[in-house]
């Protein structure tokens, strides 16, 4: 069954698409900022949908195992708040992305 998901993966990568799911397409890194400021359901999805993202390329990325090794939840919820106090216009599924670039740079030093 995983060797299944993954080649279905990789047959979408050949063709260079990069599809998530579970954040609103719709929300701005302002709706983040704005939802990280007040406690609650939407404060809450955000994080998970971040945190879930992450994850999810630990679990099954090329390299699995941890992505960001030396940081924690908070911290890399804490980028994702200074990259969209930043970048208020950019899609939150952006900042995961970058998120996941600047992971990638740091441990490949």
């Amino acid at each position: 069954m995983i060797a299944l998901a993954l080649a279905l993966a990789a047959a979408q990568s050949a063709k260079g698409e990069i599809v998530t799911y579970g954040f609103p397409e719709t929300d701005s890194c302002a709706t983040w900022t704005q939802d990280r400021s007040k406690p609650g359901f939407h404060n809450q999805a955000s994080e998970g949908w971040v945190l879930g993202f992450i994850s999810g390329l630990n679990a099954f990325g090329p390299n699995s195992g941890n992505v960001a090794p030396g940081t924690n939840a908070s911290g890399l919820l804490g980028w994702v708040d200074n990259y969209c106090k930043a970048n208020p216009l950019d899609p939150v599924t952006s900042a995961g992305f970058k998120l996941v670039q600047e992971l990638k740079r740091r441990t490949s030093r």
